[in-house]
């Protein structure tokens, strides 16, 4: 639809809008001034696209903005041949006590399993691993509470900031007999380019 405005001696303007742009100016697109002469509708500019004012709107977020915003922290502790609980700030636990006993999963979006090669897990001469997963770990310090099943039990730490980067991982050889007893402080925080550190004794 086309829009036409009127110009010349009059006091006001006239706009006409027609049905069509491809039909001819009509009696209804001429007027006259105070003399009689004819006046012919020019038609006016509009003003669209790039050109328009446009009133902002709230940005919506895409996916991956979503995605940056989501907290990807975790933690990953194993241990070779050693019954172990973490316990957390407020006392929860995870893990196990000993080979008797159910796993404990008291730590929010917490898990803990047993991998054994061959026969019961921490019975005879069998191999086993037990792995302790904290997602989205508060920051702080953790105690990690170890029974060693069999001389020689090896520690892991595996990181991951909020942003799911890996931070450095630990390797810890403990050195202990089968049924010895240790403590550690594991210090964690989901900041990117922080590192775990992990301590011998009680926080």
């Amino acid at each position: 639809m086309k829009t036409f405005a009127f110009a010349g001696p009059l006091s006001f303007a006239l706009l006409i809008a027609c049905g069509g742009a491809d039909r001819n100016t009509s009696a209804r697109d001429t007027a006259a001034d105070s003399d009689g002469r004819a006046l012919t509708a020019a038609p006016v500019a509009t003003v669209t696209g790039s050109d328009s004012v446009k009133r902002s709107a709230p940005m919506e977020q895409t996916a991956s903005q979503q995605q940056d915003r989501q907290d990807l922290s975790s933690l990953n502790i194993i241990a070779d041949n050693a019954w172990f609980v973490v316990v957390d700030q407020e006392g929860r636990r995870t893990g196990y006590i000993g080979a008797d006993t159910q796993p404990l999963r008291e730590i929010p979006n917490s898990v803990a399993f047993i991998d054994a090669l061959g026969g019961a897990p921490g019975k005879g001469e069998s191999a086993f691993a037990i792995t302790v997963n904290i997602s989205g770990p508060a920051a702080g310090s953790y105690s990690l509470q170890l029974t060693a099943a069999s001389d020689g039990p090896i520690l892991y730490v595996d990181a991951f900031s909020a942003d799911g980067s890996d931070q450095p991982s630990i390797e810890r050889h403990l050195g202990l007999e089968a049924g010895a007893r240790a403590q550690f402080t594991l210090h964690f925080s989901p900041a990117v380019d922080s590192e775990p550190r992990l301590e011998r004794g009680e926080r």
